[in-house]
């Protein structure tokens, strides 16, 4: 049983140098990466044992890196959840191209960087893209100076959807793993909790002697804004078509709580008019449906009655 799981944003991690190592606490950072819809975000909701990154079946959903982690004798098994690989000839503007490269740079200054890969996908339909990409990634991770290139561990992950472990996939298993150069090889199902507990203690045995850090102080302040922000954010992505979501900036007014009801305030920002009536649809039924969503999700983390009420302006 975990003794803690939470996960933060980058305002809970304490000032490096700002406490000295206790004697009994010991901290393994972690890089979940992948290509696109490889399941970072449903292992790191699973990891954390909270929401934290939105899931949904389009692609490049997570637009920055989540920060989950877990606390299991004495460690602190932080967790990086990032935008999804693609080459470069697959980048969609800059600030993609700048998002992948932030994987890359974020896998190559953790202790661990688990490679995810759908085991279920590449079984069905083989992709040359991520047999290359496996073939290439314990080789490619960039190294910050003095410092160790992470282990890496090749996770297979969604195969509970795998309908008969035959030996055409024993043996897809094998030859991925044996082109990878990995340490280490997991298949799991994040949704099913199969295979987990064997990863948790792989990353646990990955730690190094550090103070953690995840200020617990600074997470029970600022979760509440930052777990509503990422749940409102998955149901856009599940609510609107093609490229939509991907335009609207979400803008967080006000979480306020008053006696047993948390209201939860905020704007979604969009780039025309055009897009305005689509977010907000007829007679505002559209935005209504995201709210009356994000208001289920966040009542069974909180624990409480919620309001969610959403706002849309056109930017500047």
């Amino acid at each position: 049983m975990l003794e803690s799981t939470k996960w933060h944003s980058r305002r809970c991690f304490r000032v490096e140098g700002d406490i000295d190592a206790p004697i009994d606490q010991y901290v393994t950072k972690v890089a979940l990466v992948g290509a696109p819809n490889a399941g970072k975000s449903t292992l790191l909701n699973a990891m954390a044992g909270q929401k934290i990154s939105a899931v949904s079946q389009k692609t490049n959903t997570t637009f920055r890196s989540k920060v989950g982690y877990f606390i299991e004798r004495g460690t602190q098994v932080v967790m990086y959840d990032t935008p999804g690989l693609v080459e470069k000839s697959q980048y969609a503007d800059q600030k993609h191209g700048q998002r992948v490269e932030s994987a890359w740079n974020i896998a190559g200054s953790c202790d661990v960087a688990l490679l995810l890969v759908d085991a279920h996908r590449q079984h069905a339909r083989p992709d040359p893209r991520v047999v290359s990409l496996i073939e290439n990634f314990a080789n490619s991770l960039s190294k910050e100076k003095d410092s160790l290139k992470p282990k890496t561990a090749l996770v297979l992950t969604k195969i509970d959807k795998i309908i008969a472990v035959d030996e055409d996939f024993a043996q897809m298993v094998r030859d991925l793993f044996q082109i990878s150069q990995m340490n280490e090889l997991f298949c799991i199902s994040a949704l099913r909790g199969n295979g987990l507990s064997r990863l948790q203690m792989y990353l646990q045995n990955s730690s190094k002697r550090s103070p953690w850090l995840i200020d617990t102080e600074v997470y029970n302040r600022n979760y509440r804004m930052d777990i509503a922000e990422e749940i409102i954010r998955e149901k856009l992505f599940r609510a609107y078509y093609k490229e939509i979501p991907y335009s609207i900036k979400i803008i967080m007014q006000e979480i306020r709580h008053d006696e047993a009801t948390v209201t939860v305030r905020a704007l979604l920002s969009v780039a025309s008019p055009s897009m305005k009536t689509i977010i907000i649809g007829t007679k505002g039924s559209a935005i209504r449906s995201v709210e009356k969503a994000a208001q289920c999700d966040l009542e069974k983390i909180y624990k409480l009655n919620v309001r969610v009420i959403l706002s849309v302006s056109i930017r500047s």
